[in-house]
């Protein structure tokens, strides 16, 4: 099974996201944007695991939260993650430093999964694209459209770490929760 660990956004956050990626998604129809149910922050990306594993990749997250020190958030700024042929474009958060702390905890290797290389950055991925697509450099003009938006104010006050199987399918990916803890008063 293909698992993650994951701070979802909820509540008056994820309505200021919703409209964002919805007014997104109309203007830039040739991007794949998050479905808003999907939005959350990733501390650590498990990639396929053997079923018998999951007891383990549980034990592990559980001691990566411990002591997380989790206090609110809220979302600023923008950018974009390149590779060689995709972009992923992202929204930063504020007031996380904390997760740094939760995802350096989870990066070790566990469960048959090799350390995370990755330096962890806090942020919410809002969509995808393969950069053939961008034949009318768009690219440009999304990240020109993000820049000016009005980004929600609210804060993610509920704070919970959940271990999320994804599943990949034709309309994307669909995500079941398998594990959660609350991570305040951790």
């Amino acid at each position: 099974m293909r698992v993650f660990a994951a701070i979802p956004i909820e509540g008056e956050l994820a309505d200021g996201l919703s409209d964002l990626l919805r007014n997104l998604s109309r203007r830039f129809p040739d991007y794949r944007w998050i479905r808003p149910e999907n939005l959350h922050v990733t501390l650590r990306f498990f990639g396929e695991i053997e079923d018998d594993a999951l007891e383990e990749v549980v034990g592990f997250v559980e001691s990566g939260i411990v002591g997380a020190g989790a206090k609110p958030f809220s979302v600023a700024g923008c950018g974009m993650f390149r590779n060689r042929d995709r972009v992923a474009i992202w929204i930063g958060l504020q007031d996380a430093e904390w997760m740094t702390d939760v995802a350096d905890r989870m990066s070790e290797a566990v469960a048959g999964v090799p350390a995370e290389p990755r330096e962890f950055k806090a942020h919410l991925t809002l969509g995808r694209m393969r950069i053939r697509k961008n034949r009318r450099g768009e690219l440009d003009e999304v990240m020109k459209a993000l820049g000016e938006a009005r980004l929600p104010e609210a804060e993610q006050t509920h704070l919970r770490c959940v271990l999320f199987q994804s599943e990949l399918g034709e309309s994307g990916a669909r995500y079941r929760e398998l594990w959660e803890a609350d991570l305040v008063g951790l």
